[in-house]
Parts: C-alpha cells; structure tokens; sequence
C-alpha cells in the first residue's frame, strides 16, 4: 500500500502539471484518478476534485446525524463532515475508523467534506480510450457516476465528486 506523503505528492503533481500547462484536462480527454476501495469494489475520483488526503483524524460524533455521517473533525481552521462513503452510496457498510485510514478531502466552492474509503490503492494515469460510459450501477445512484474503467479482470467505477456535494444527503449536513 503507497504511504500518505507519496499519494499526496501525486495529487499534487497532477495538480502542477494541469497549471503548467494552462488548462484543465475533462476526464474524457485523459485523467488521473485517485483508486480506492469500498467492500469488494473500485472506485476512483479524478485527482483534480481532490483537495488533500490526511490521515484518520480525530472525529467528534454528531447524535442526530445520519448513519453515513461519521462525525466531525477540526482540519486547517474548517470544520469538515466525515462521511462513510460507502453508507452513502448504500452499500450497507460502515467504514472503520482505524489507525492507518485516511480522508479523503473533496471542496466545492466554501464548502469541504472528508469521505472514508475501506483503502487508498493510489493514482493511476489513463489515456481517454479507457474510460468507458457508466453501466447502470444498482448500488450507486446515476448521477454520482461519470464513468467506468475495466482493468484486467475488474471494473473500477469513476464517481463524480461534484455531483456528491452538491447531492440532497450532502447538503443536509453542511
């Protein structure tokens, strides 16, 4: 498993290289996505909705939350929601939070929210003739999927991070 500094320093990476070059790359043009798991499944973001990956912090419970919101925790002067992403989805899961689980960190405009992946597999590079349109996905509502990548033997699902925040379970707890 890559350690936290080396898939931030990728983050950041992808981030330089898209200022260098003076424009922002769509996902169907060519991408790179940070990979992570959720039970059995693959998922990824594209590198660029990421603000930052931190490790586990300590996260503060909210009693009427609701079950996919884990809590909330202190990060750089901002209160941030840490949600299981996989209760989310509705893949009937909890994410534990043990030692060695990181956040990851999506911001839209003012607001941040940190989702908990089951693992961080890391960043991976892919050219446009990859990424394939969105299979139906029982699990995951349609319009939080911008596509799908098939490596090898398995299917690692692309989730659009915009569409999450800006999703009605989201909004109801920023």
């Amino acid at each position: 498993m890559p350690d936290e500094t080396s898939l931030q320093e990728a983050v950041e990476a992808s981030h330089k290289v898209r200022l260098q070059q003076g424009r922002e790359e769509t996902l169907w043009e060519k991408g790179d996505f940070l990979q992570f798991s959720l039970g059995n499944e693959l998922y990824a973001f594209e590198t660029k909705e990421i603000q930052e990956i931190i490790p586990s912090p300590k996260i503060t419970h909210v009693p009427t939350a609701p079950e996919y919101v884990l809590g909330v925790f202190h990060n750089r002067g901002v209160i941030v929601p840490a949600i299981d992403l996989g209760g989310l989805l509705g893949l009937s899961h909890t994410t534990p939070l043990a030692s060695g689980v990181r956040c990851v960190i999506i911001q839209a405009g003012k607001n941040a929210v940190a989702f908990i992946p089951d693992s961080i597999i890391g960043v991976m590079g892919l050219p446009v003739r990859a990424v394939e349109s969105p299979l139906p996905a029982p699990s995951v509502e349609a319009g939080f999927v911008k596509g799908q990548i098939r490596l090898k033997d398995k299917i690692v699902v692309i989730l659009d991070a915009r569409a999450i925040l800006e999703g009605s379970k989201i909004k109801a707890v920023r």
